[in-house]
């Protein structure tokens, strides 16, 4: 059933109800309203749908647009933190390395580097491909969603 179907059924309905109480006035019932109010009330709760169903613009509306930008600025906040507790982090442990080679050890500085290397380089790209991976995956879900909202809109 078509919208334009809903509207002419609902413009039938409206007018037996107003000649119902044409009718009803007419036989000297005062208040028609009396004997038709549910009727009435049901037929302008319909009529109200109706007229919302046409005049939808069809978007997702402004709460999914605000959840997707907070869920993106806090993905991205989230893998900014990440990768300077990362860096921290490896900075630290190459830093320890070298204090226990020199000390614990007597290797001289440049021995004790070569040794420690520059800060495991490799961890470092494995942990930034996962977090762009959690970025996209999480953009990708959304697309799929938008997606499927308006797909469902269409059938």
């Amino acid at each position: 059933m078509t919208q334009n179907d809903i509207d002419s059924y609902l413009l039938a309905s409206r007018a037996y109800i107003d000649n119902s109480k044409r009718r009803i006035a007419s036989m000297g019932f005062c208040c028609p309203a009396v004997f038709l109010g549910g009727l009435m009330d049901r037929q302008n709760q319909l009529e109200r749908v109706a007229w919302n169903e046409r005049h939808r613009d069809g978007s997702m509306g402004i709460w999914w647009l605000a959840v997707g930008v907070v869920g993106v600025a806090s993905s991205y906040i989230a893998a900014y933190v990440y990768d300077h507790y990362t860096k921290a982090k490896m900075q630290s442990d190459y830093l320890d390395c070298l204090n226990k080679y020199q000390t614990e050890y007597g290797s001289t500085p440049e021995e004790a580097a070569k040794i420690c290397g520059q800060g495991g380089e490799g961890l470092k790209e494995s942990i930034a491909n996962t977090v762009k991976l959690a970025i996209y995956g999480g953009v990708a879900i959304m697309g799929l969603y938008v997606v499927s909202k308006y797909l469902g809109k269409k059938h």
